[in-house]
């Protein structure tokens, strides 16, 4: 999935999962549009949800680049 928004510098965290949630929904419309005659708005929400999870997902390396998260008690150690 190409988002040339993600490659600004700096850009808060929110914003570039906010890219790619607006980037999942134009690609869901336009398949949907074609497949079904039907828009984003007739797809079940958490259909939706899993689309902007596996996106967020695919891009977690360049959008938490520079975070770095407490290691759980609940993780398993390997």
């Amino acid at each position: 999935m190409q988002r040339p928004m993600l490659q600004e510098k700096n850009m808060p965290i929110a914003n570039q999962i906010a890219d790619v949630i607006i980037q999942v929904a134009k690609k869901e419309n336009t398949i949907l549009s074609t497949l079904a005659n039907e828009g984003i708005f007739h797809m079940p929400e958490l259909a939706f949800a899993y689309e902007c999870g596996k996106a967020i997902m695919q891009e977690s390396s360049s959008i938490f680049k520079n975070v770095s998260f407490p290691r759980s008690s609940w993780e398993c150690s390997g």
